[in-house]
């Protein structure tokens, strides 16, 4: 008798969240909305929060134009009570933003949800349309199940099937819906919605919603973008003066299981020779280098490495690349691009990034306003103290996010104004209180 072992798909995803690791950073797949409602603990993802909308993109995997099949699950399950009917969790299906970059996808992007309510009904689309609605026998096994959903192509329209099974894989309930081709293509996402009952929507309850463990992704309709992975070094900018280089790499919050310090090194023929180290700043989740005598004669080719814990609790090493250019003394004019009120109306601006790399700048200046109160959506935070820190970094990641390629190879000076502080006219109103 002969045995056949089924080859692994090499563009299957299967999330394997360290079971060691507690922190707020997901991993470089993943997206989150927003970063302070979210956190890796004991082996799973969890949602921190009871708010509208919190959700988790993947940003390696989407589905694409081809023609095929795609299947996706993930084990769940809610956290304490159940909550009100309508609170939910589940899957976003086919989600994209307004500009045709995965950036938009991942931070703005909307699409077709599907999932299980607190009471224990299955639904696609929306979720009050009674049509669209399947009473299961589901309150039972809330506190642990698995969802499963299928997307079967035929022509011009998907069959999406969305399953609730118990914790021994026994199905409970089962509903579909079918949808055109064109509205499943782009991102997928795992959703927890919860109402606060505040009637601020950006309001949430401090209390953990809902856990997701072994997200799985398949299929020959799925578009591999490995290349979209973001961090852990997030980006990076510098400054060459008068021989001495500063660079600060900006992380994002990383755990007490991850590296304290992050590697500055430079290349010299087929060697990387480390020069300089900085500890992690705990606020800031910032390295800052600073390399006197620096041969600012000719170009240098720079990384900064540092290394975390992932999959497997195993250690990674992650890398940052760019070029250190050399002083332009030999030039006559110096080109600088300049910029100011960066809100995220455009995010990420990739046809203006493309034009200004073109011009080919020595020095790229940022005015101020880099960010604004409401940059990436959900508001803005001002307690308790640790959330309102990472609701700002986030704002501040998603500034790195859309000019990175920018940065990493062009000196930069960025200095703050009045809403980068969250003030609407700080230099004109006497230091009045936001």
């Amino acid at each position: 008798m002969i045995s056949c072992k089924k080859t692994p798909d090499p563009n299957a995803f299967a999330s394997d969240f360290p079971a060691s690791v507690s922190r707020i950073w997901i991993g470089p797949e993943y997206w989150a909305n927003p970063m302070q409602d979210w956190k890796l603990e004991d082996g799973k993802l969890l949602c921190t929060v009871h708010g509208r909308n919190r959700n988790v993109h993947l940003l390696t995997h989407k589905v694409g134009a081809q023609t095929g099949n795609f299947k996706m699950s993930v084990n769940a399950g809610f956290v304490g009570k159940p909550g009100q009917g309508n609170d939910w969790i589940g899957f976003k299906l086919g989600a994209r933003g307004e500009f045709d970059d995965y950036r938009s996808d991942a931070v703005f992007g909307e699409g077709i949800n599907a999932g299980v309510t607190a009471s224990g009904n299955l639904f696609i689309g929306e979720l009050n349309a009674e049509e669209q609605e399947k009473t299961g026998d589901g309150l039972d096994v809330l506190d642990r199940f698995s969802l499963r959903t299928t997307g079967t192509r035929s022509g011009d329209e998907y069959a999406i099937v969305l399953e609730l099974l118990d914790g021994d894989d026994d199905l409970v309930a089962k509903t579909e819906r079918s949808y055109p081709v064109a509205q499943l293509m782009g991102d997928v996402a795992i959703v927890s919605f919860f109402d606060p009952g505040m009637p601020n929507d950006n309001a949430v309850k401090l209390e953990n919603s809902a856990w997701f463990q072994h997200w799985k992704l398949e299929g020959d309709s799925l578009d591999i973008h490995k290349e979209y992975a973001f961090g852990p070094i997030l980006f990076a900018q510098h400054t060459l003066s008068e021989k001495v280089l500063k660079m600060t790499a900006q992380l994002p919050p990383v755990g007490e299981a991850d590296g304290k310090e992050a590697y500055l090194e430079v290349k010299e023929g087929e060697n990387w020779i480390r020069i300089a180290q900085s500890p992690i700043d705990a606020h800031a989740r910032t390295a800052t280098f600073k390399v006197d005598d620096w041969k600012d004669s000719i170009d240098h080719n720079y990384r900064i490495a540092y290394a975390y814990t992932g999959a497997g609790n195993e250690a990674m090493e992650d890398y940052f690349e760019g070029t250190v250019r050399k002083n332009p003394v030999d030039k006559t004019n110096i080109t600088v691009a300049g910029f100011t009120g960066n809100n995220d109306l455009g995010f990420p601006n990739q046809d203006m990034v493309a034009n200004v790399l073109k011009h080919n700048p020595d020095l790229l200046f940022f005015s101020g306003d880099q960010i604004y109160e409401a940059v990436g959506g959900f508001g803005n935070i001002e307690k308790p103290l640790d959330k309102a820190m990472i609701d700002y970094l986030r704002k501040w990641i998603l500034y790195g996010w859309e000019y990175r390629e920018m940065l990493r190879n062009i000196p930069t000076v960025s200095i703050p104004d009045d809403h980068d502080v969250y003030h609407g006219n700080l230099w004109g109103e006497g230091g009045k209180k936001p």
